[in-house]
């Protein structure tokens, strides 16, 4: 528990009083628990996922390894969301890769003599 007071004429607070007793008890969770989403289990998923980016990884698979390896049961849907958060946390945006593409053609040019490179962008860059 948190208790907080605001403090005159401004936008900030004075935190009175803390109490750092957790009193959910982490045992008696569900097994299809809300709390048990994409970030978290992602970052198990992305163990899997890791070094071999050509796996074909199927939702039942996911859900039924991370029932196997967890006390929890989630649906196809969050096991989905879970795969993508996972791809994402291992390659990154698709964005950010285009923004890396002009380095690498520049590195290929100077570890490659001869090598031609071009871009072509559209209007949306």
């Amino acid at each position: 528990m948190v208790r907080a007071r605001g403090i005159k004429s401004t936008t900030a607070f004075q935190v009175t009083k803390v109490v750092y007793q957790h009193t959910c008890c982490a045992t008696n969770l569900e097994s299809n628990h809300r709390q048990s989403k994409k970030k978290v289990l992602g970052h198990f998923i992305a163990e899997v996922l890791a070094g071999d980016y050509n796996r074909v990884y199927r939702g039942n698979e996911i859900v039924r390894d991370i029932n196997s390896k967890f006390p929890i049961n989630i649906s196809y849907q969050q096991a989905w969301w879970t795969k993508q958060y996972a791809l994402l946390m291992l390659r990154g945006k698709k964005e950010d890769s285009f923004t890396k593409l002009p380095a690498y053609l520049h590195n290929l040019v100077k570890h490659n003599p001869g090598t031609v490179t071009q871009i072509r962008t559209d209007t949306d860059n």
